[in-house]
């Protein structure tokens, strides 16, 4: 559409527009081959991906295309998209629609004189994309041509960039854009060809879990990280260099839009990375009575007695529970302390086991010094079966047609040659865990066992284990070994430690970080500010972890991020439906985060719980808010939150002051801005609902701020339904009854004040007090239903009558009840009675006058 525009402005807008389409056919071309290889320990997606993103010009994308093509990333590509690659990479012959295209544009070539190589007998279609480069580069980027020469090749330029248009196949396949909804469905929003393939996506599946973005149908979905642009598919955008320390630029051809994104993804270097300092030793040794790889913990550990006992005995118990999951947020100390409990069984001669063999998914090495990229080991099942293939050296291996695969599966199941225990460190790092959980349960038997480390909770075995902060004691020992490590003992007092444990959650990585930086600048600082200023050791610790929960965890966890406060459950839930018009499940939400201990539960009794964020992870949160999408409602729902009042206790009394708050500060806002906020007024309801004294509240926000009087009769009634045991139910029902009385609803009103009569210890001079209120509304209750009327009075009659302390005044209030239901002799008899007390009565005087 651009091209047709700039046809009708000028030869040179023209020739220029083709050149930008060939520069986004040449691209997306190349984002989309890149989707297709698979990202393996050698690291060829990554690789191109990283030279791409900081590409200035159009033949560092020929250059990419050629390695994925033709060199040694050819043969990383996955099967499905082979055929795709031939017709690009094969050679073809004159009459094929790529030799039409290829010589087109070496026409345009030879017009303009710009040297090239002549066209041969067969020739294959990336050799177009070199050509093309050297014509963009020797006319926008380096040449001066005449604009009359221009006007001479434009036609046969357009012609040849829409042969391939027409014709590729690569650019009709199955392409879509997936965005994940509260609920956990996809929209799944078609790009290109059909969405049949990507039908699986519009159900809700936690198993499902990808990232937003365009994903193309090569025998499964691939997202094609290149190529950006939303669900409603309103531009699209490729790399465009200018690659900055936190930003790069990716540009729209459509619209010349420029649009920046994180560069976080691409910072780690293409050269071999190293290996893990927990990764397996390379062969087993025989320790003890026992062959292992494992490698030795570290001589800084801190024990952790409690975790340590419980994985012993898990780790000794013999035919159950084969599957033992050590899981916890990254840097908790999973990893070495299944190093030490295993260790220490294997040097003392304790374990059971006759093979102890170490798996290593590790990817990130978290020291002191910051957090490293390291090379992970074994990341897939067939890694996993070659690796102990390569350890164990079965003779069979040599044996053609050995599966590697199989045998590992069947020293899982099996104790020929002795008894197994198979550790997976870092598992949430290998390629689809979900898929390797199921494996290792189907294969694994007693007496083998399998260990797990993880940071996802939702990864148990037969025994999960949470991992958590260090308790203070601990993290005292943690600081003073690392004080003296790093020779600062004299900057940290008892206070500072305190400090460090309260504000670290006892966060074993984030102290030694936190001293760490004590040691490099030898001065103390607010451990909040450390903390924040460390943004790679708040990526290596969560930024797996986030990009793996759901758009509605994701959601709730910023929210939470955005204020540094405890959140009581219901008012969160209240606010956050309040703003999210989709449907969406907040307790998965919440349940989610929980599983990925990104936040942590308190509570003080079954009905007050309350949320907080550790402040890691609270940091790392505020960094992911300014460039999320959600920003905008988490900042309303934010300061909505703020009228609660911060606080650091869940203390049952201290949530309750705290809801008080937030309902005087609402009605306050409507008070001085004289307004209604229905939506507002609907989260309050919603908090009611959990905690009956809300009810109340909101009643006095309706009778005395928004001014109506039916919604405060509802509220009251509805904590009337469902009341507090703390609040005196006498007191409640007396200003109901006012309230129906200011409405001009005398039943209402005479309901009311006969539920005060049935509470617990109300005197009789209040039931007198009350049948002589109604008594005197009775001249209001002339259309209404009288049976039911009749059954109200028959309530306070009965429980009047059985009081034996009445006077005669009381008397003369019976008899007009008596009169009001028809029983004229109890009416006489009861004022009688009355003159009999009081001889003097006028009200009983005047009853019996009437007769």
């Amino acid at each position: 559409d651009r091209v047709k525009v700039d046809r009708q402005d000028s030869d040179l807008a023209f020739f220029s527009s083709l050149l930008l389409q060939g520069e986004l056919t040449t691209k997306l071309i190349v984002a989309i081959l890149v989707s297709s290889v698979l990202d393996e320990r050698e690291r060829h997606q990554y690789r191109i991906c990283h030279g791409l993103v900081r590409a200035d010009g159009i033949g560092a994308w020929v250059t990419g295309m050629e390695e994925i093509l033709v060199g040694p990333a050819a043969q990383f590509v996955i099967p499905e998209a082979k055929d795709f690659h031939n017709e690009i990479a094969q050679k073809v012959r004159s009459g094929s629609w790529q030799f039409k295209a290829i010589s087109q544009l070496k026409q345009v070539l030879s017009d303009l004189d710009i040297q090239h190589n002549p066209i041969s007998n067969k020739i294959a279609l990336r050799q177009w994309y070199a050509d093309f480069a050297t014509l963009r580069n020797k006319t926008k980027g380096h040449g001066a041509k005449k604009l009359s020469e221009y006007s001479k090749v434009a036609e046969l330029l357009e012609d040849s960039i829409n042969i391939i248009s027409n014709n590729l196949k690569l650019l009709s396949c199955d392409c879509v854009y997936l965005h994940q909804n509260l609920s956990g469905k996809y929209n799944v929003t078609t790009i290109a060809g059909e969405t049949s393939s990507f039908k699986d996506f519009r159900k809700s599946d936690p198993k499902k879990r990808v990232e937003n973005g365009v994903y193309i149908d090569f025998g499964g979905e691939r997202r094609i990280d290149l190529l950006l642009s939303d669900r409603e598919l309103t531009d699209f955008f490729l790399p465009n260099g200018s690659f900055r320390p936190k930003e790069r630029e990716n540009i729209s051809y459509i619209s010349g839009e420029i649009l920046s994104s994180e560069t976080a993804p691409y910072l780690t270097p293409i050269t071999d990375l190293p290996e893990s300092e927990s990764q397996g030793l390379g062969e087993l040794d025989l320790v003890g009575d026992c062959f292992t790889n494992v490698p030795n913990y570290p001589q800084q550990y801190i024990l952790r007695h409690e975790l340590e006992l419980r994985l012993i005995a898990e780790l000794n118990l013999l035919d159950r529970h084969p599957i033992i999951t050590l899981s916890g947020p990254g840097g908790i100390g999973k990893t070495f302390l299944a190093l030490k409990v295993v260790n220490d069984l294997i040097r003392k001669g304790e374990s059971r086991f006759d093979f102890v063999v170490w798996f290593s998914a590790r990817d990130i090495d978290l020291l002191a010094e910051g957090p490293k990229v390291v090379r992970p080991h074994v990341t897939k099942i067939s890694e996993f079966a070659k690796e102990y293939v390569s350890l164990t050296e079965p003779p069979e291996q040599a044996l053609q047609g050995f599966d590697s695969e199989n045998y590992f599966a069947s020293k899982l199941s099996s104790t020929d040659g002795g008894k197994h225990l198979f550790i997976f460190d870092n598992f949430e790092t290998v390629k689809n865990p979900a898929e390797i959980m199921e494996w290792i349960d189907t294969y694994i038997r007693s007496p083998n066992k399998a260990l797990i480390t993880t940071r996802k909770r939702d990864f148990v075995g037969d025994v999960p284990i949470q991992v958590n902060g260090m308790d203070e004691e601990e993290s005292s020992e943690l600081i003073d070994n690392y004080a003296s490590r790093f020779n600062i003992t004299s900057l940290i007092d008892d206070s500072y430690k305190h400090e460090v444990f309260q504000e670290s959650d006892g966060h074993p990585y984030i102290i030694k970080v936190l001293l760490g930086q004590l040691g490099r600048e030898k001065r103390r600082r607010k451990v909040e500010r450390i903390i924040a200023s460390n943004d790679k050791v708040l990526l290596a610790l969560f930024e797996r972890t986030f990009n793996m929960i759901s758009e509605g965890a994701r959601r709730v966890f910023l929210t939470l991020c955005n204020w540094k406060s405890t959140v009581p459950a219901i008012a969160l839930e209240a606010v956050i439906l309040r703003s999210t018009n989709e449907k969406f499940s907040f307790q998965e939400a919440v349940d989610e985060l929980l599983l990925s201990s990104l936040i942590e539960e308190e509570t003080s009794s079954e009905d007050n719980i309350v949320y907080r964020v550790p402040l890691s992870a609270l940091l790392f949160g505020k960094q992911k808010i300014e460039t999320s999408p959600w920003k905008p409602k988490v900042v309303a729902d934010s300061k909505l939150l703020q009228l609660l009042g911060g606080s650091k206790n869940s203390d049952e009394r201290d949530v309750a002051k705290r809801i008080e708050r937030l309902f005087r500060q609402v009605a306050s806002r409507f008070e001085d801005e004289k307004t209604r906020d229905d939506d507002l007024l609907g989260v309050l309801e919603f908090i009611a609902r959990s905690h009956p004294p809300g009810w109340l509240l909101l009643r006095d926000i309706h009778a005395e701020t928004t001014l109506q009087l039916k919604d405060a009769i509802r509220c009251s009634m509805s904590f009337l339904e469902n009341p507090a045991p703390e609040f005196n139910l006498q007191t409640i029902w007396k200003q109901h009854a006012a309230l129906c009385q200011r409405n001009g609803d005398a039943l209402g009103q005479v309901h009311a004040l006969v539920s005060i009569t049935k509470c617990d210890d109300v005197p009789t001079h209040r039931i007198s007090s009350i049948a002589n209120q109604i008594n005197s509304v009775m001249n209001d209750l002339l259309n209404i239903d009288r049976e039911e009327l009749l059954i109200m009075l028959q309530d306070i009659i009965t429980e009047f009558e059985s009081r034996s302390d009445k006077n005669a005044d009381d008397l003369s209030r019976l008899s007009w009840l008596y009169r009001h239901v028809g029983e004229r002799d109890k009416a006489k008899e009861a004022a009688n009675s009355g003159l009999s007390l009081d001889s003097g009565n006028m009200y009983c005087q005047r009853i019996l006058s009437g007769y």
